[in-house]
């Protein structure tokens, strides 16, 4: 690959230093600056989990967070179906 194609990347934290985040291979997540920077435009210095909440209290309605809130745990074992294989 060229170097023009080379995507530029960062290292972002999970947990921000500001945070007293670890600067550890547990904790960075390496992204392309354009991602990295809309990450923080948009969640700040918000962890993911954070993030999520933003995202579920900013971008829905009343009545589907209540929804989502009664269908917790399905919730749950649909997420775990969607993340567990990319953590083994």
């Amino acid at each position: 690959m060229s170097r023009r194609m080379e995507k530029r990347t960062n290292l972002h934290h999970c947990v921000p230093k500001s945070r007293n985040g670890k600067t550890n291979s547990s904790n960075l997540i390496r992204k392309e600056v354009k991602k990295h920077e809309a990450y923080h435009t948009l969640f700040g210095n918000a962890t993911p989990e954070e993030a999520i909440a933003i995202i579920i209290m900013e971008w829905t309605t009343e009545e589907w967070r209540n929804r989502f809130v009664r269908e917790y745990e399905k919730r749950i074992e649909r997420l775990e179906r969607l993340i567990l294989p990319y953590t083994r």
